[in-house]
Formats: structure tokens, C-alpha cells, sequence
């Protein structure tokens, strides 16, 4: 079954807005600044809706299983799995520092399974204000460049452990991507991240 936001962004093609952050002004008589002028206030908006999205599907507990495959363990090779652990650990989404994911905007990808679900609405999160960390948060959902076998395995289990609303959330978050980006190339990642989880039934998968 497709997911409605996938069959939004197939109508939507290639003619979303663009993603513009200027300056508030009072007044003007260029058509482009009036045009920026509207749309700013409408993007806030959709950043808060996906935003308020994210907070009521995902619980905002301590997290006290395993971060990664490797916690606790002291390797120079290591250096961004402990950082991820001695960040991480014992801590709630919320309470995860902007910062941080901003410096580790694919540490995602090296969390353990559980605690990839636990912490994905802080990257979700940081990536609807950050230009930096969103294109690292859809590269983790898309298929458009080769992937192994072990990847597939290992989202599959990290998709399973969604629940519905998350599923869908997650949607909502891909799409409001797709709406902001303008540069071809990311437009095709967010499609690609799109068609992968709508491949989740989302609507029957509880």
C-alpha cells in the first residue's frame, strides 16, 4: 500500500518551493522579497507541525539499553562511537545536544537498533532546522546510491521497530524535505528516503 505521503510527492514532482531564510522586512516593492516575505511565516508553520508531530509519536524516556556495538570500549579507532555513547547514554531525545548532532550528523547510522528508534526523533528534530544534518538524516533512508545486503537487513529490523504513528511521522518529516529542497540532486534523495519507508505499510503494520 502506498502511504498518502508518497502519493503527495508523486504529484508533487518537481515543483515544490523554494527553501528561502531572509530577514524579516516591513516593507517592500520587490515581488520576490513580498514573495519571501509570505512564505517564511508558512515555513516556521510547517516546521512546527512536523515538529509537533515528532514530539507526540515518539516517548521521551531515559534510554538505558546499549548505544552502540561497541560501549565502553577504549580504541582511537572508536572515537565517534564513544562519542556517541558518552553523549547518549542514560539520557532522553530531548535531551540530546544540538550541538553534538550537528557534529555527528550520520552518527545515526552507528547506533544499535534500539536505540536508532529511541534517538531518531533528535536527529529528526535537529535535521528541520539544520541544512547541514537534514541531507545526512535522508541519506539514511534512501536507496538512490548502492546498497549491501547488511544494510538492507539492518533497516529492515530498524523500520520494524517504528510504530505506526512513528512510521508516519517520519513521512511527514521526508515530505516537509522535499517541499524546502531546490537543488535537483537532494530532491531525488528525499524521493528515494520517500519510496523506501512507504514501502512499510504504515496504515496495517500493528
Amino acid at each position: 500500500m502506498r502511504s498518502s505521503a508518497y502519493l503527495r510527492l508523486v504529484s508533487l514532482g518537481n515543483g515544490a518551493g523554494p527553501y528561502v531564510n531572509q530577514p524579516s522586512i516591513t516593507k517592500s516593492t520587490s515581488p520576490f522579497l513580498d514573495k519571501t516575505m509570505t512564505e517564511q511565516p508558512d515555513r516556521n508553520a510547517a516546521i512546527q507541525r512536523v515538529k509537533d508531530e515528532i514530539d507526540a509519536a515518539f516517548p521521551d524516556v531515559n534510554f538505558t539499553g546499549q548505544i552502540t556495538s561497541v560501549d565502553g570500549r577504549l580504541d582511537e579507532e572508536l572515537d565517534e562511537e564513544q562519542g556517541l555513547y558518552e553523549f547518549l547514554k542514560q539520557r532522553r531525545w530531548s535531551e540530546v545536544d544540538q550541538a553534538f548532532i550537528e557534529g555527528n550528523p550520520d552518527g545515526i547510522e552507528l547506533l544499535t537498533d534500539d536505540a536508532f528508534a529511541a534517538f531518531l526523533p533528535a536527529w529528526l528534530s535537529r535535521a528541520l532546522v539544520s541544512d547541514f544534518v537534514r541531507p545526512s538524516v535522508v541519506l539514511t533512508f534512501s536507496t538512490d546510491i548502492e546498497r549491501s545486503p547488511y544494510w538492507t537487513e539492518t533497516m529492515g529490523r530498524r523500520m520494524g521497530l517504528l510504530t505506526v504513528s512513528q512510521k508516519a511521522t517520519l513521512l511527514s518529516f521526508l515530505t516537509h524535505c522535499f517541499d524546502i529542497e531546490t537543488l535537483g540532486l537532494a530532491k531525488k534523495d528525499v524521493r528515494s528516503a520517500i519510496a523506501y519507508v512507504s514501502r512499510f505499510d504504515v496504515q496495517n503494520s500493528e
